[in-house]
């Protein structure tokens, strides 16, 4: 009844709220396809406004913070030096403008990705809407590419940008989710279609050449399928039909003639060192390393150009990142707030051995794999906030205790009594029974009242 009656207060509120926080994380890729770029408002700001109105609903509620959530308040606030050293605060702010914006973008967006789901995606009911709503971003960035294709880059590869990123990363979490989910789909016909389903989104990682996506969810995949799932089929023959996905699909990239399988395969083949990406990135993972054993406490956020050699800069001038969130935090952070975000992912990392196992449990802990793999290499600490928001859902379910099977008599936790041989009548006879008016009483169980007791 009181479950209840809290729904009626907020309705909407197992919907609302998952889909705005998952907007705020994708909304931006969707803005960026041609057949949305001409809406004349930021997606990513309306649904951070709604998520922000959700959250101080639920926290007017509730009056008190979520469990688990003072991790993340505790990783932030180890970002407090870098910010300040370099960010719009500060008195060194120079004219290097992605670091002011890095700044806000940190302790707005990313911070809100990070801090919402404790308040808006708190049950395994809005974790699936969550998990249905990323399947739809994947669904919507990937046929806007098709449909109306960016006249300078089609959806297939032709040169490194956005739409290709987006593409990657949306279809990819999409591919993750549906193929996880038929895993616990008991009809046969709906578990062809989500596995044809999540075959297709592959397909479009693939075709858009984002490598990192589409390793990210191979890995993830391969991690979750294998492992112990509750109401599943058997768990030898998941195992073998997950193995087996993986020849075929190098069978089919090598029969694929285009520009964007041939870069994944140079890859598995173990010739991206000619790419002319992956050199570019391991310049940067270089210089940013250098810069780190110089500075252990951190250069600001954003000023690591400040510090690259000239053979190390890329062509976007003041966005320079090494595509890496560990390098990137310990070269601009610090050594302090690399730790601390090795600390954040090994705690998630933890509990996905224990919450792996039910079925929003599984989906979102695949998630976290691929968005935390995918961020060691791509984008900066802000292009990666789904990572923080996944690892904060799996912060928020519930982690079964382990019980600890005793051997020997029971122990009757009330009394600490521990039944002796006299104690146990061995037949219906009365024998080993004490006499009555002996002076002892068979002890009885917590909270039963003896026979004789209750004669008298």
């Amino acid at each position: 009844m009181h479950e209840r009656a809290m729904r009626f207060r907020m309705p909407g509120r197992d919907v609302i709220g998952p889909v705005f926080l998952i907007g705020l994380l994708f909304a931006g890729y969707v803005k960026g396809t041609a057949a949305f770029a001409w809406l004349p408002v930021d997606l990513t700001t309306v649904a951070a406004a709604v998520t922000v109105l959700v959250v101080v609903l639920a926290f007017l509620r509730r009056l008190s913070a979520p469990r688990n959530a003072a991790l993340v308040v505790l990783l932030w606030l180890s970002f407090v030096p870098a910010s300040l050293f370099h960010g719009p605060a500060s008195p060194f702010h120079d004219a290097n403008p992605y670091a002011g914006e890095k700044v806000l973008k940190l302790w707005t967006l990313t911070l809100l990705a990070a801090l919402a789901p404790f308040f808006v995606v708190d049950t395994p009911r809005r974790r699936m809407v969550s998990a249905w709503t990323v399947v739809g971003f994947g669904l919507t960035c990937t046929a806007t590419a098709i449909l109306f294709p960016d006249p300078l880059q089609s959806w297939r590869l032709v040169a490194e940008g956005s739409n290709t990123i987006a593409i990657g990363r949306a279809a990819g979490a999409a591919c993750l989710v549906l193929a996880i989910l038929g895993f616990f789909v008991r009809r046969r016909s709906l578990r062809v279609v989500l596995f044809v389903g999540a075959l297709g989104m592959a397909a479009a990682v693939v075709e858009s050449g984002s490598r990192g996506p589409l390793f990210a969810a191979a890995v993830a995949f391969l991690l979750v399928g294998c492992s112990r799932l509750d109401g599943t089929s058997s768990r030898r023959a998941r195992i073998v039909a997950v193995l087996a996905m993986f020849p075929f699909a190098l069978w089919w990239m090598s029969r694929d003639a285009g520009l964007a399988a041939e870069r994944i395969l140079r890859v598995v083949q173990g010739g991206a060192g000619d790419d002319v990406s992956v050199g570019a990135r391991l310049h940067l993972i270089g210089g940013a390393l250098r810069t780190a054993g110089q500075h252990p406490a951190g250069v600001g956020w954003g000023s690591l150009v400040d510090y690259l050699r000239p053979s190390e800069v890329l062509d976007d001038r003041w966005t320079q990142y090494p595509h890496n969130l560990l390098v990137e935090v310990l070269a601009e952070a610090g050594v302090v707030c690399a730790l601390a975000v090795v600390a954040f992912l090994a705690v998630s990392a933890w509990r996905l051995r224990r919450c792996c196992r039910s079925r929003d449990g599984a989906i979102w802990s695949g998630l976290t794999l691929f968005f935390v793999l995918n961020a060691m290499v791509s984008g900066d600490i802000n292009d990666n906030r789904p990572m923080f928001a996944a690892v904060a859902i799996t912060l928020t379910i519930e982690v079964a205790r382990r019980r600890e099977v005793r051997s020997g008599p029971p122990v009757w936790p009330r009394e600490g009594h521990t039944p002796a041989d006299a104690d146990v009548t061995p037949s219906a006879s009365g024998a080993g029974r004490p006499a009555p008016g002996a002076g002892t009483e068979t002890p009885a169980r917590p909270g039963v009242i003896p026979a004789a007791r209750r004669a008298s």
